[in-house]
């Protein structure tokens, strides 16, 4: 998995504390912001980020609001969620200026996804995003959604995808988010997007976890780009 050497700094982006990789012995092939599930911070993507970087992408893993270096924030429930989804959707400015990327990719899991998916389908400038155990609609969530986020639900925004792509892993054991969402989208989305440009994977008997051979999956997506 690892094929060149990377380096790992620290940054600040005004508010937002991140962490930046990026390869050493090759150029870099496009951008990507990776976004780190409820209940984590970035420290903990760093495998994930420095097998991206040895593949020749540059990695930007932000600490999402409340969490790591901008926690702490309250484990037991999810009240603050789609906040911290909606406040992803706000920063994603301040870090693509930052990068000022020609090519810009984004990926996640969890609750990093779920900001991965809504900022995929509001900026059209993201080529490409991989969404690992995340919901790409909340209209029909068992929950109390904020409007904010309902006003921005990925289902409502299809005519805009162009001929970008997208990827969705998910365990079909997943005991915290709901694989049929994901099915939904796909039924609904599939005409939006040009042939082989929308890819749903199930993976069998897998809960809500992000596997070796799902960050391989992830990486060879963005490859093929």
């Amino acid at each position: 998995m690892f094929t060149s050497r990377v380096t790992k700094k620290q940054v600040k982006i005004q508010h937002i504390p991140a962490l930046l990789f990026e390869p050493i012995d090759q150029p870099i092939r496009a951008h990507i912001i990776h976004y780190h599930g409820w209940g984590s911070r970035k420290e903990n993507h760093a495998f994930i980020a420095s097998a991206m970087a040895a593949k020749g992408f540059a990695v930007l893993v932000p600490d999402a609001l409340y969490h790591g270096q901008r926690g702490p924030n309250n484990e037991e429930g999810y009240d603050l969620l789609p906040h911290v989804v909606l406040s992803n959707l706000e920063e994603f400015p301040l870090l693509s200026s930052y990068l000022n990327a020609k090519r810009i990719f984004l990926s996640g899991h969890s609750m990093g996804s779920m900001s991965a998916g809504v900022i995929f389908h509001q900026k059209k400038e993201v080529e490409a995003a991989a969404i690992i155990n995340g919901y790409l609609s909340y209209k029909n969530l068992d929950l109390e959604i904020p409007a904010a986020l309902l006003k921005v639900d990925p289902t409502d925004f299809l005519e805009d995808i162009g001929s970008r792509h997208l990827l969705i892993l998910h365990g079909d054991a997943d005991s915290s988010v709901d694989i049929q969402v994901q099915r939904d989208y796909v039924k609904k989305a599939h005409s939006y997007y040009e042939p082989g440009h929308l890819i749903m994977e199930e993976i069998s008997r897998l809960d809500h976890y992000i596997t070796l051979w799902m960050l391989e999956r992830t990486i060879n997506f963005f490859l093929s780009l």
